[in-house]
């Protein structure tokens, strides 16, 4: 018959078929990142009349060919509420356990949300927009809205990440994730205008890309823990 102490040994990622799922969750949430980068890229590149120092990326998802930034901020957004129920398997106990999960699929959802609710046409995007400001319509607002949400949630999460860490004194985790929240924080609110829609996008990919190495590296820690089976 198990002991107390051998029963509590059976959390989620002590358990084989669970440690395989939260594996196959991490790698493909750890894809958002550079798909968001990566289709921003090409379409930089290819985009007649876009101009990446001038022209934020959802601008993309307007006009001919705009289905394809849709898409990117669908399939990013889905991947990232991947990510969030594999957080869900890997932190079972301690500081924040159900909530880095919960704002980590929130995440997801605003990235859901800024694709299926579009910009509107501005700064002279795409052909025929107005060369200014654009006038808000309920769906641009909604747009702004979704990336308000990924913001917050991701802001918050790395509050609770920063907590945890620090409980359990993992320090290098500590000063990585203050130094992902400053650096994202510096990107989005450097005071010069210049190459703004460049920095966001480089942002983004941080952000997404931090919450996938959490992800890794957690899963790693858990594939290191000994298995231990009842008495």
């Amino acid at each position: 018959m198990p002991t107390r102490a051998s029963a509590a040994a059976f959390t989620d990622h002590d358990i084989p078929t669970t440690h395989a799922k939260a594996r196959r969750l991490v790698h493909a949430g750890s894809l958002a990142a550079p798909l968001l980068v990566i289709t921003w890229f090409l379409q930089a590149l290819t985009r007649d009349g876009y101009d990446a120092s001038r022209h934020p990326m959802s601008l993309l998802a307007l006009g001919e060919g705009g289905l394809i930034q849709i898409a990117s901020f669908v399939v990013t957004g889905l991947l990232v509420l991947l990510l969030g129920h594999a957080f869900g398997l890997l932190y079972t106990t301690g500081i924040g356990h159900t909530w880095v999960a919960r704002l980590v699929k929130l995440t997801g959802i605003g990235l859901v949300g800024a694709g299926v609710f579009t910009a509107v046409p501005g700064a002279g995007f795409p052909a025929g927009a107005p060369a200014g400001m654009p006038d808000y319509s309920v769906h641009g607002i909604l747009h702004e809205v979704s990336f308000g949400v990924v913001m917050l949630a991701w802001s918050a999460t790395l509050v609770i990440l920063y907590r945890r860490f620090r409980h359990e004194s993992r320090l290098a985790l500590q000063l990585a994730t203050l130094a992902a929240f400053l650096t994202v924080l510096a990107l989005s609110t450097f005071p010069h205008a210049d190459r703004f829609p460049v920095r966001t996008v480089l942002a983004s990919g941080l952000q997404l890309g931090f919450l996938a190495a959490i992800a890794r590296t957690q899963l790693a820690r858990s594939n290191r823990a000994p298995r231990r089976t009842p008495e």
